[in-house]
């Protein structure tokens, strides 16, 4: 200890008779720490932040992977295509859930009469929000069979941002018709305040069923008449799993990559 003290005195010292080196020691030192201080809270922001769910520990991100592809990357997210998506949903034992999601720009009216404006919201599969323990604050959400048959049920949940902004927080919204891509949609919820989607720094405006997909998005004359949740070379869902109680994430990826 007393050695200690003889070299932190040294250094004041030092630091005394070069005031020049002392100013840039201390300069150098304060652009270090807040350096590393802004990395980490990139870091924290982008890779590191659960989604803000209940028992946000429990859920996970299930991704895909071809031999030699590397996962690193800003998001952390590798996208599934919707078939594996629903192979891994309908034999999975490891999760209690496992919902999809994918980001979609929509033409957004609040009635048939406005000129549409862009609006970046989320086709998600029916159980989106039971999966992710998400109650709306208004309404509720998707059920399971509204994400059954492709192009039948036309329901949208409002994210709260756009709830607040474009119709004043009005509760009288529920059952509402809003025009996406030119069609009507029944309004049937709206989201809590602090959820913002299915990734923890893109918002999302608002929630369609992935069903809705093919007639929001229709196939141009000389584009393939195939819908996008038939093909399984194309990776765009991000898929979130909540695993059930007991089961550690070792396991649930373990039996991940044998159904794939």
């Amino acid at each position: 200890m007393s050695t200690l003290f003889q070299d932190l005195r040294y250094a004041l010292r030092a630091l005394r008779h070069n005031p020049g080196f002392a100013l840039v020691a201390i300069l150098s030192l304060a652009l270090g720490i807040g350096a590393n201080a802004a990395i980490f809270s990139l870091a924290y922001f982008f890779l590191l932040r659960p989604l803000p769910v209940p028992n946000a520990s429990g859920v996970m991100v299930v991704q895909s992977q071809f031999r030699g592809e590397s996962l690193v990357g800003l998001t952390a997210y590798s996208p599934v295509s919707y078939p594996d998506f629903d192979d891994l949903r309908r034999r999975s034992h490891s999760f209690a859930g496992l919902t999809a999601s994918q980001y979609f720009e929509f033409g957004f009216a609040p009635d048939k009469a406005e000129l549409p404006r862009m609006r970046f919201g989320a086709l998600v599969s029916g159980n989106f929000f039971d999966v992710l323990g998400v109650h709306p604050e208004l309404g509720r959400g998707f059920r399971a069979d509204e994400d059954k048959v492709r192009g039948r049920d036309a329901v949208v949940v409002l994210g709260h941002e756009l709830w607040t902004t474009e119709f004043a927080s009005d509760p009288v919204v529920i059952g509402k018709t809003i025009f996406l891509n030119g069609l009507p949609f029944a309004v049937i919820g709206v989201t809590p305040e602090s959820f913002h989607g299915p990734n923890a720094y893109l918002r999302a405006d608002l929630y369609v069923p992935l069903a809705m997909e093919p007639t929001l998005q229709p196939r141009q004359p000389g584009e393939s008449q195939e819908d996008e949740l038939d093909m399984l070379g194309l990776r765009v869902m991000m898929v979130h799993g909540r695993l059930r109680p007991g089961v550690r994430v070792g396991q649930a990826a373990a039996e991940a990559r044998v159904i794939s």
